[in-house]
């Protein structure tokens, strides 16, 4: 056996490749394979490869036992909830460049240089684990790119040892391509090509404007050496101070190093211009604005030869006024030697920029809060540059329309967890490594959050790195958790001098949306939130919010916003008694109306999704929502609400809100059954039958068991399917109008499909018949339909393929002129499959054919993919093998998407074809 997982992931066995690409089984293998000691426990493996899912432990035996089948059984269970994979050195590229790389490190001179390009050629060009996605897989990626690089790394200073400098130089230009702003490889490649000192010099100056400087101290020593010929230069009599207040900018960036470049380089050619730069950096408080303004300060100081100017304008310090700028000003001036007879704010700005007007200096000025604070610091046109750190986005626009905005977010996931590895020791790395995707999401990936959290597991021994997840696993103790001993740097107190800087209203905004479970909230639920307290301008509430940080839009062209995950704790725990007309009544009312209008807003969508169902909502009263324009727009807003929509049923849940325990999940399924999420509708229908057979009528439970019925997975679940629908018979029986008709109908329908799954054909066509009749009684024209269909399948079951051809063509007719696509659609592949059976091969693709195209229209995605097996399938027998490929690989595409269930079979029906 051969695998590869240093690029796409591949397992090849006597010649044929068994697993290949990024199906689940490709992914578990990449996990172990990659797992120290090629073992994974079973919360690794289910953060990996189910990400975002609560994978069951069944879920993953299964998994495990598919992948032991396909690998002979080298898969092996080393200790209870763990698992293990047999693989010999030469079997896994992996293992290979780690004995190569172990080997060339021992050695020297040209055995060293050789052994270090074997285990370097084990890399793909693609990279590793190409394909793979989900935090736990970038985390994996980074570290194996890191060892490719240090590996790399270790290769050129063999290289340049041997004496092989034109090798030396195609090297460094290869890796500089690959990894920009490597210092120690430019610095290599600066020192093996000996240019002459002024060029040397240029290049050193271009280097560090683009890159910045140096942290290393290794670096550090031999950036000076190279410099250390240039000549100091004579000291000239009564020349004008160079001031450089530049605080050090500390120690390395994590995730940031990206957004620095084209700032820089922005400046840069503001300074070619000889035009005035003006940078704002912005973002919530503890995102690291003053260590990416003190970075980028550091790149672009050496353009600035007249110095440097730093101040921080204490524009959020808690129990600190602003810093006014006339004494600013009066600082400035004193630290320039300017001698001046102004008085007024006015004349000292007037005399600041005078004095500016023939110099190239740098300002960093930290912490503004408003444009007033900013604007009288900023020199006229010139060759300066001011960078700006606020917490206010857009405090630099009217004083300088030109600046350059740099807005700062969380830090991407592979970044957190590198930030919090910091302060580990390996041995602490390898212990809690598995550990620390989840303790970024706690921090939500905030800077100052992670870093003190890396203080805490770099000084804590193991055992308590479990306490210190619990503390921020309980939202109560989250904030707290992260204070170090001086409470004054802490996440809490951060936020509170966010909090202390906005109006009454806004911060009573905060408050209320803190309530709301997030993540994400919409502009209309905002303004209906706002209707719960005594806000009269809630548009302006929010616009301060977002220019403050404390509220994010999710992307411009969304109507959606999003708060913080601390945020959300610290207004939910500390921010009420630091805002005035807080209540618990009004908190009351709040949840309330947010509960209200998740129903409201869903229950539109839902009516747009299917018109046939009605669920007793009630009108909208005073709550408006967003209203999408066709199907796609419904879809495509319950998208980006679903993960609240979630929150909502658990915070219903939580407060005991039975119309909203039942209704919320109702009102969701529809979507839930298009985008496959039948787990999730499982769990929120049993919140909804516990609260609906409190305060539903029977009909309306009934309606519920059928709903659970259906979200039930496969043969596993027919047992508790079917006593959900038998259930869902005996309380329509009870409810004897014209509503329980309807609901005994549909039940018995319900029951006579899961009977033909079951095997029982008798007991099908029973119930069929009992519901046909209900149905015509009622002149229900389309359960008259549905029933048809079935009874259709039953017969072509049965090898009655004229009358199973008539009934569903019956049923076809009725549909056609209804408003239920989707059951337009099941008609349809019903009868492709009846013609199949009769060798009409043409015009069963034609029907296929049709049903795909809704399902797609609905964006239908597990109807579509159960149903392009057989479409396949049908294309095959009429020759049509490239398309039957195209069916089979889209079918595979979307099973991955939900979930992986039933791929690897897929896979393995097109690996016959190709």
């Amino acid at each position: 056996m051969e695998a590869f997982v240093l690029g796409p992931i591949s397992v090849m066995k006597a010649g044929q490749r068994i697993i290949s690409g990024t199906s689940q089984m490709a992914a578990l293998f990449a996990l172990l394979a990659t797992s120290p000691g090629l073992t994974a426990d079973y919360g690794e493996i289910r953060h990996a490869v189910w990400p975002g899912r609560a994978a069951q432990d069944s879920t993953i035996r299964q998994a495990v036992r598919a992948l032991r089948l396909k690998l002979d059984g080298r898969v092996i269970s080393p200790r209870k909830h763990a698992y293990s994979i047999l693989l010999d050195t030469g079997e896994l590229d992996l293992l290979r460049f780690q004995d190569y790389h172990a080997q060339g490190m021992s050695e020297a001179g040209a055995d060293r240089l050789k052994l270090l390009a074997l285990a370097l050629a084990e890399f793909h060009p693609d990279g590793p684990l190409h394909g793979l996605g989900g935090t736990a897989f970038e985390v994996r990626k980074s570290e194996l790119r890191g060892l490719q690089k240090q590996t790399s790394l270790a290769r050129l200073k063999a290289a340049r040892d041997m004496g092989e400098l034109a090798e030396v130089q195609r090297d460094c230009d290869d890796l500089l391509r690959r990894y920009p702003g490597w210092h120690e490889v430019f610095l290599i490649q600066l020192d093996t090509a000996q240019p002459k000192l002024s060029e040397r010099l240029d290049r050193i100056a271009h280097w560090t404007a683009r890159h910045g400087q140096p942290t290393a101290p290794h670096e550090r020593e031999m950036l000076a050496e190279l410099k250390k010929r240039r000549p100091a230069g004579p000291a000239v009599r009564g020349a004008r101070p160079v001031l450089q207040q530049l605080p050090a900018a500390g120690g390395p960036l994590y995730g940031r190093d990206s957004v620095l470049g084209p700032i820089a380089a922005a400046v840069l050619e503001d300074r070619r211009r000889r035009c005035l730069s003006v940078v704002e950096i912005s973002g919530m408080a503890g995102a690291g604005k003053s260590a990416v303004a003190l970075h980028l300060a550091a790149r672009i100081a050496g353009a600035y030869p007249d110095g440097a100017l730093h101040a921080d304008l204490l524009g959020f310090a808690e129990d600190t006024d602003p810093l006014p700028p006339e004494q600013l000003l009066d600082r400035f001036l004193a630290q320039l030697k300017i001698r001046t007879r102004a008085t007024t704010p006015e004349e000292k700005t007037a005399a600041f920029r005078t004095a500016l007007s023939g110099r190239s200096v740098l300002l960093v000025l930290d912490n503004a809060a408003t444009a007033h604070q900013v604007a009288p610091l900023l020199p006229g046109d010139g060759t300066c540059a001011v960078i700006v750190t606020t917490r206010r986005a857009g405090i630099c626009t009217s004083a300088a329309p030109g600046a350059h905005r740099l807005s700062l977010g969380p830090l991407a996931p592979a970044a957190s967890q590198e930030l919090l590895r910091r302060g580990l020791s390996p041995a602490a790395h390898e212990r809690i490594a598995h550990q620390l995707p989840e303790i970024a999401d706690l921090c939500d990936h905030l800077p100052l959050a992670l870093t003190l959290v890396a203080a805490l597991l770099g000084k804590r021994p193991p055992h308590a790195i479990a306490f210190l997840i619990a503390q921020l696993t309980t939202e109560r103790t989250r904030l707290e958790a992260m204070e170090p001993h001086d409470p004054a740097r802490s996440v809490r107190a951060a936020l509170q001098s966010s909090v202390a800087g906005l109006s009454p209203e806004a911060a009573l905004l905060l408050w209320q949306t803190a309530i709301h479970p997030g993540p994400v909230i919409s502009w209309c639920a905002l303004m209906d939130l706002a209707q719960a307290g005594p806000l009269a301008d809630a548009a302006r509430a929010i616009d301060e919010l977002v220019d403050l940080h404390l509220l994010e839009r999710v992307c411009d062209a969304s109507e959606h916003y999003r708060m913080h995950d601390l945020v959300r704790v610290y207004g939910r725990h500390y921010a009420a008694q630091h805002i005035p007309g807080t209540s618990q009544d009004l908190a009351e009312r709040t949840l309330q109306r947010s509960l209200e209008y998740a129903l409201q807003q869903v229950s539109t969508c839902d009516r747009i999704l299917d018109p046939t169902r009605w669920l007793p909502v009630g009108g909208p009263g005073d709550t408006t929502v967003m209203l999408p324009s066709g199907e796609d727009a419904a879809m495509r807003l319950l998208d980006t609400e679903y993960q609240t929509l979630l929150s909502m049923v658990d915070l219903a849940v939580s407060a005991g809100s039975k119309r909203h325990m039942w209704l919320l999940p109702m009102a969701l399924i529809t979507y839930q059954w298009r985008r496959g999420f039948h787990f999730e509708a499982h769990r929120n229908l049993e919140h909804a039958c516990s609260a609906a057979s409190d305060i539903a009528s029977p009909a309306d439970l009934a309606m519920v068991h059928r709903m659970l019925a259906s979200s039930l997975p496969g043969p596993s679940g027919y047992e508790r399917a079917a006593a959900h629908l038998r259930k869902a018979v005996e309380l329509s029986v009870q409810h004897d109008d014209g509503t329980g008709s309807m609901s005994l109908a549909w039940s018995l329908h319900a029951l006579a499909t899961l009977c033909r799954r079951q095997g029982d054909p008798a007991g099908a066509r029973e119930h069929s018949e009992r519901a046909l009749a209900i149905f015509r009684a009622a002149q229900q024209a389309e359960g008259e339909a549905a029933v048809l269909n079935g009874l259709g399948t039953l017969a072509h079951d049965r090898g009655e393929h004229d009358l199973a051809l008539g009934l569903c063509n019956a049923a076809l007719r009725i549909f056609r002129h209804g408003a239920d696509r989707n059951a337009t659609a099941n008609a349809l592949t019903t009868l492709a499959k009846i013609h199949l059976s009769r060798a009409e091969g043409p015009l069963a693709l034609s029907l296929y054919e049709q049903a795909l195209e809704i399902y797609r229209e609905l964006d239908y995605r597990p109807n579509e993919a159960k149903f392009l097996r057989p479409y396949a399938a049908a294309l095959l027998s009429g020759g049509h093998t490239t398309r039957a490929v195209a069916a089979l690989e889209r079918a595979a595409q979307l099973l991955e998407a939900l979930g992986g269930e039933g791929v690897d079979e897929v896979l393995a029906e097109l690996a016959s074809l190709r």
